[in-house]
């Protein structure tokens, strides 16, 4: 059946929409223009130009949109925007209606947004998602390389910038401003691109990735993307020579360490006195003692939402609760921060997220190791991060895993 001029417009509009809201949320460039280049240009602004963007498509495939609405990402994201409504309205907290109703927009945006991603040809997002996986990589290498590049490290008398934009010292984040929000990308970028880096770029991708996360430094997304690597060589969906070079490479480097520290120690230019934070943080996972001051804060939170959560178990402590505490840094662990505000509803919300990625075995849209290595790796992320309910990238990646991504080769083929 031969399309007609506007139906083909309108394809052509969903995916360079699609393009530019992958480009924009996966590199978290709306972050990026306002806190390093443009502080005058709000985030926001971002936000309402991607919201508007997507509202053609809305209104043309309609029918399409209540059926996103009533998929099981759709419904379990209207359970948490209810939810968090719910507690908004009932909290006594003067403080906590603004911080929930922060991640009602989020989550209303997202839940627009992952339609208009939904509607892209799949083709077209096969080709595009490695190459911004390994953008994001090339970015976070250059900014280990040279600190300066990327984001403008402060000078004495423009006071902390650093602490301002929240980047952490020493530790290479590219656009996106933390490190761990980096590593945590790039993981995610890394298996929704498997098995389609493997006709394209899959070499440059997994070496890209793999260094790049090495210098984030962060411990999560190092042991989350040798879980990727891990399930890829299994699944046979990562070229396994290069997996097996990686592993020689990442061996050498365990029995010596030293050279990681001297070369370190040799890099005048990372200055801000973090490269003892940064050693000691690969040094914790070859020793397999966590007892350095990052390891130590998060024990506490943890063990104080545990607490929250037995004094509540039902509805939990209320939704923001785990932010506005006294405590310097919210609980670092997702699972928890849903029984510790939400109760044992909150639970369930996080369950259903890790299930996410099964409901499209129903519709034959998946292969079940696939999706089983998405919800390993969510469990995996669970255990370090608080923020996989408020972060664009996120919540847009819980969605394709929801609609069949990572593909299946014969889904490919």
């Amino acid at each position: 059946m031969q399309t007609t001029a506007p139906a083909r417009m309108l394809e052509r509009y969903a995916d360079a929409l699609a393009i530019g809201l992958a480009l924009l949320i996966f590199l978290d460039l709306p972050w990026y223009i306002n806190g390093a280049l443009l502080p005058a240009l709000q985030s926001k602004v971002f936000y309402f130009a991607m919201f508007a963007a997507c509202l053609p498509v809305i209104a043309a495939r309609s029918a399409d949109a209540v059926r996103w609405l009533g998929s099981s990402y759709g419904i379990w994201m209207l359970g948490l925007i209810v939810m968090n409504l719910a507690h908004m309205l009932g909290s006594l907290d003067p403080e906590a209606p603004k911080e929930i109703f922060s991640r009602i927009e989020v989550l209303g945006l997202m839940l627009v947004i992952t339609f208009a991603l939904s509607q892209a040809r799949q083709g077209l997002l096969h080709a595009v998602l490695p190459w911004i996986g390994l953008l994001l990589a090339c970015l976070v290498i250059i900014d280990f390389l040279a600190p300066d590049r990327i984001i403008p490290q402060p000078m004495p008398s423009e006071g902390d910038l650093l602490g301002e934009l929240g980047q952490v010292e020493g530790r290479a984040s590219g656009t996106m401003g933390n490190p761990n929000k980096a590593g945590e990308a790039m993981a995610l970028l890394l298996l929704l691109s498997m098995p389609l880096a493997r006709r394209r770029i899959g070499w440059l991708l997994l070496g890209a990735v793999g260094a790049a996360t090495l210098m984030t430094a962060s411990r999560s997304s190092i042991a989350a993307v040798a879980l990727v690597v891990a399930g890829g060589f299994v699944l046979g969906t990562v070229p396994r020579i290069l997996v097996v070079i990686m592993a020689a490479i990442a061996a050498l480097l365990a029995m010596n360490p030293q050279l990681i520290v001297d070369y370190l120690l040799g890099r005048t230019d990372l200055g801000f006195g973090n490269i003892e934070n940064f050693v000691e943080r690969l040094g914790t996972m070859l020793s397999g003692e966590f007892s350095d001051p990052s390891s130590n804060e998060r024990l506490l939170v943890l063990e104080e939402g545990l607490r929250l959560f037995t004094e509540n178990p039902i509805i939990g402590g209320g939704a923001a609760a785990t932010s506005l505490w006294d405590l310097p840094v919210s609980v670092h662990n997702q699972a928890v921060l849903m029984l510790a505000e939400y109760g044992i509803i909150g639970g369930a919300f996080w369950v259903a997220m890790l299930a996410l990625p099964f409901a499209r075995l129903l519709r034959g849209q998946g292969g079940f190791g696939q999706a089983a290595l998405a919800s390993l790796l969510m469990l995996l992320f669970s255990s370090a991060t608080h923020n996989m309910l408020d972060f664009n990238y996120w919540l847009a990646a819980i969605a394709l895993f929801s609609i069949g991504w990572p593909p299946t080769q014969q889904r490919l083929d």
